[in-house]
């Protein structure tokens, strides 16, 4: 039997804010068709520059691996590449994704000196794809 790749588009051109507001988010996304082998989880990631830890990538209430913080030293630094988008990568291995519906979950990382009403380094994901083997 013949295999293809296929992907889905999990957020588009569209901004997805994480931090004080949205602690949590998750979004639902179907991989029907697909072939049980790894996957690939790509998004472009804005403004974590403050954090110290990483942020846990979850699929289907289990951890595939994190998205990590850009570090600088100088809140100098920190303001000049904040703006810039960053390509993160997480592999997804096999038997995790469902033939059908997934659920994609993010949560927001504490800053390391936080404050009452900021206690979460905010930051942006978008144009979030899930890449994966297919049937045919």
């Amino acid at each position: 039997m013949p295999i293809v790749s296929d992907f889905t588009v999990i957020v588009g051109d569209e901004n997805v804010t994480l931090g004080d507001a949205t602690p949590v988010w998750e979004k639902t996304f179907s991989t029907a068709g697909r072939h049980d082998s790894d996957a690939v989880l790509m998004l472009m990631v804005q403004h974590l520059t403050v954090a110290t830890a990483s942020v846990d990538v979850k699929i289907n209430n289990v951890k595939i691996g994190q998205i990590f913080p850009y570090r600088y030293d100088t809140v100098a630094e920190q303001t000049e590449v904040a703006p810039h988008y960053f390509t993160q990568i997480v592999n997804i291995g096999s038997g995790i994704l469902e033939d059908g519906d997934n659920e994609l979950q993010l949560e927001a990382v504490k800053m390391p000196t936080s404050t009452s009403g900021n206690a979460f380094d905010d930051f942006i994901v978008r144009d979030v794809i899930c890449l994966y083997k297919q049937q045919v």
